[in-house]
């Protein structure tokens, strides 16, 4: 039995180290990428409470998708958006837009040091006495962030959920951040870059946000260049939080929490601006090539083109589709099965293994659809150009009814098997509505709904999109210098 524990704990390590891109590429069809959400800000604390523990809770619904969502504009301005439904856990996310593309030259690689920086010393507790104080409350606190939004998470027992929301508004509004404190996160720094691009898929996917959107700070890295690790001050973080942390550009979502509780603390707790968050220009994709050698044993290319941003639902629910009928390669299951086109494509002409799969990053003005590939370096040239053939063929044409059929049940499926995941609902939730300006936020039955309404004239105009402007294409690790990826783009 020792033996057998050992072996678990073991396992259990080496899946907490899994990538957010290696989850990305076996989730690919997901609504929004994880990529952008680091979670390694995780924070357990709490609060002793003379209060008697409340009965027992009812059991979460089996088949919770078909709820319904309470939305509320408050007089600040402020969104709130609440979905009671009966669980025991109560999980609350505030999203601000304030993602990296946020950042500018002066300020590069904030917003991986603003995420490094939270649940140390606040207004009123210090590191210890926060950490403590939510331990006693079985509570947890975390951030995530993506190029669009910041976020805070929140996730207790409901009976404690009072309670927690005064640590959880003092991690939001009150964290203390100092120059002489900055060096303690400089190694956080250092350690979340090594670990990203030891990826070589992850970088992959980064590169191509860098060349797709060259113009824009949309292409701007998720992690802080080395460069500038040691260029913060507290100055400008304290501004960045002030400018950014307003009651316009901010989302409450809670699930499995009462709304007037949430109005309350929305109301009454949250210390945020009143005045107008500046709006970014509107990214324009612009397409391209780089190629980047670096040492290791394998090559890693990727191919994408512009999709839909993340208001347009349909074109959303579109895009999943047509990344499901084009499929993967990687290990065996009913996804990856002999009729892929990408996993019969590549497969022929490697003479080594190769992986592969699509990637779809939404956001609030623009969206990514694309495809990584990783593979032998003598593999290289005919794995690239297999895939973006197969890719140009399934574009052209119209998919047998079967097959359109069996991608939009895939996407059902696995949208809905995520969205059981109630703290992963609450977050893409408020990633949603925030990157939408409080526009859109639709429920899983929705847009389930949407899925099954996608036609074959959709695929095609969404494929006539993607070739419109030229694709971009990366390739880098152990890769010679390739003189056809010209011809990719035309």
């Amino acid at each position: 039995l020792l033996h057998s524990l050992i072996y678990l704990f073991d396992n259990l390590a080496y899946f907490r180290m899994i990538s957010a891109f290696q989850h990305n590429l076996k989730n690919s069809w997901r609504l929004y990428s994880s990529l952008g959400s680091f979670l390694n800000q995780n924070m357990a604390l709490d609060w002793k409470t003379s209060e008697s523990e409340s009965g027992s809770q009812k059991a979460p619904l089996k088949n919770h998708y078909n709820y319904d969502l309470s939305a509320n504009r408050l007089q600040s301005g402020l969104l709130t958006i609440n979905c009671d439904i009966p669980s025991p856990l109560s999980y609350v996310t505030l999203a601000l837009r304030a993602g990296t593309r946020y950042e500018n030259l002066k300020t590069r690689g904030l917003v991986h040091r603003l995420q490094a920086s939270i649940g140390q010393e606040t207004k009123n507790c210090s590191a210890v006495r926060l950490s403590y104080c939510l331990a006693q409350l079985g509570a947890q606190v975390r951030t995530s962030y993506t190029r669009d939004c910041f976020a805070f998470h929140l996730v207790c027992t409901r009976d404690k959920l009072p309670y927690a929301l005064n640590y959880f508004n003092e991690a939001i509004s009150g964290t203390l951040i100092h120059d002489w404190t900055m060096e303690n996160t400089n190694e956080q720094l250092y350690v979340d870059r090594q670990l990203f691009y030891d990826d070589p898929c992850s970088y992959a996917v980064d590169l191509v946000h860098r060349v797709a959107y060259s113009t824009s700070t949309l292409g701007y890295s998720l992690h802080c260049p080395k460069w500038a690790v040691s260029k913060h001050s507290s100055v400008q973080i304290g501004s960045f939080i002030a400018n950014h942390l307003t009651c316009d550009g901010t989302v409450v979502v809670g699930v499995g929490t009462d709304a007037n509780l949430l109005d309350e603390f929305s109301n009454e707790k949250l210390e945020l601006s009143n005045k107008k968050q500046s709006e970014l220009p509107i990214a324009v994709y612009t397409g391209g090539v780089l190629v980047e050698l670096s040492p290791g044993r394998s090559a890693c290319v990727a191919v994408a083109g512009e999709g839909t941003n993340i208001k347009d639902t349909s074109s959303v629910a579109t895009q999943l589709v047509f990344s499901a009928l084009f499929g993967n390669a990687s290990e065996f299951s009913t996804d990856s099965s002999v009729t892929s086109p990408l996993k019969r494509a590549i497969e022929s002409v490697a003479s080594y293994e190769v992986m592969g799969s699509c990637f779809n990053y939404f956001y609030s003005d623009t969206g990514l659809f694309g495809v990584c590939l990783k593979c032998n370096p003598a593999d290289t040239d005919v794995v690239l150009k297999s895939a973006v053939a197969e890719l140009k063929k399934l574009a052209r044409g119209r998919p047998e009814e079967g097959k359109l059929k069996a991608a939009k049940a895939l996407v059902k499926r696995k949208f809905l098997d995520d969205s059981e995941n109630l703290d992963y609902f609450c977050s893409e939730l408020a990633y949603q509505a925030c990157s939408s300006d409080g526009v859109k936020f639709i429920t899983p039955a929705s847009f389930c709904k949407l899925i099954d309404s996608v036609s074959a004239s959709d695929l095609q105009t969404f494929t006539s999109k993607l070739f419109s402007k030229p694709l971009t294409v990366i390739s880098c690790g152990r890769t010679e210098a390739m003189p056809f990826i010209h011809e990719l783009i035309r």
